[in-house]
């Protein structure tokens, strides 16, 4: 018993056992610093997601009043087939693709909600928006553009109804999934 308190209060040992103490606080102290600042990036990742999508949102009211507008017109007879125009050139999604290369996207939404979010994004193009003032120019002419603007108002209202959430949602503790705030 003797021999191994010589051991353990000699140098060489003490300087070693202290070595590898340092070793292991300095390799928790890492680890913890990269959680930190994952979790970080994750929270600045999902504001990120959640402006583009609040302002999007913002875009899709001014969408609907400009419907709105149009029906009104429409129905006053005020309008001719060139003046219809389905603005959705105003929506911004130049956020999506960093946080899809990223990873954040797909791990923040999941796949029923980042389905849903893709509805909303592929609807909301200028892309899409030619496409439906083409087709609003064509039910017009057979008189039926009111119908189609009511059914734009009701697409819109379902789609924002799919992302609503989002804005309102945070991080888990780990940082990794959306939780729903209860309002």
């Amino acid at each position: 018993m003797n021999w191994f308190a010589e051991l353990v209060s000699s140098s060489p040992f003490l300087n070693g056992f202290w070595l590898f103490v340092g070793i292991v606080a300095g390799a928790a102290i890492q680890h913890l610093l990269n959680r930190l600042t994952a979790i970080r990036q994750s929270k600045n990742a999902l504001r990120v997601l959640q402006t583009e999508l609040s302002y999007n949102l913002q875009e899709v009211d001014y969408f609907k009043k400009h419907i709105l507008k149009l029906k009104g017109r429409i129905s006053a007879r005020q309008v001719d087939n060139d003046q219809l125009f389905l603005p959705m050139h105003r929506f911004d999604y130049s956020a999506i693709a960093p946080l899809m290369n990223a990873g954040y996207f797909y791990l923040f939404l999941g796949s029923d909600r980042m389905r849903d979010y893709l509805e909303f994004n592929n609807f909301f193009r200028t892309d899409n928006g030619q496409f439906l003032t083409e087709q609003l120019r064509e039910e017009h002419e057979i008189g039926k553009s009111i119908e189609m603007l009511e059914w734009l108002e009701g697409r819109c209202d379902e789609l924002v109804g799919k992302v609503t959430d989002l804005p309102q949602s945070k991080l888990s503790l780990s940082g990794t999934k959306l939780i729903t705030k209860k309002t």
